[in-house]
């Protein structure tokens, strides 16, 4: 449990040193995504289970789902003429978020309608690595930018924000 701890700690640390959090610039490409200017990284703007419209409103989808529904859907997805659509690594995810902001930690150009936000984890596509946990994912809390490790199968109150672009 102590090793586990100190890995989690260890990786922590070196994403925060490596993170390209700090001045972070996002585009709202008016077709429903957004460009970070400063990865180049393309976002899906309205998550899993939400239309793309101007309200990112409810479907009748599922919002939540586990990692591996995560991973299909991405791969799947077709938005804004493209669907080269995935999952976005551990990196990525932490990209969007901006450690001055709170309660979301998340630009608002990501929330762009009341009621088509929430402060839950999102996926990402980085396996936590440990043999003892070997079915976990790594995922990013939008509401206080907290990194957790959740089982893959865990599909309650578990978020997918799709990207395309980089890696």
């Amino acid at each position: 449990m102590q090793m586990e701890r100190f890995i989690k700690i260890v990786f922590v640390i070196t994403l925060v040193m490596t993170s390209s959090i700090a001045n972070a610039e996002f585009n709202d490409n008016g077709n429903f995504t957004i460009t970070d200017t400063k990865t180049e990284l393309v976002w899906q703007q309205c998550y899993k289970g939400r239309n793309n419209d101007a309200s990112c409103s409810d479907t009748t989808a599922e919002d939540t789902g586990g990692w591996e529904d995560a991973l299909i859907y991405c791969e799947g997805l077709s938005l804004a003429s493209v669907g080269d659509w995935r999952l976005p690594n551990i990196k990525e995810l932490r990209s969007i978020i901006d450690y001055a902001k709170t309660n979301p930690v998340l630009d608002s150009v990501f929330y762009i309608a009341p009621g088509n936000f929430v402060f839950h984890p999102y996926w990402s596509s980085t396996v936590y690595g440990n043999p003892s946990l070997p079915s976990y994912a790594w995922t990013v809390n939008i509401y206080n930018g907290k990194m957790d490790v959740i089982p893959w199968g865990n599909s309650s109150q578990t978020y997918t924000r799709c990207v395309r672009g980089g890696q």
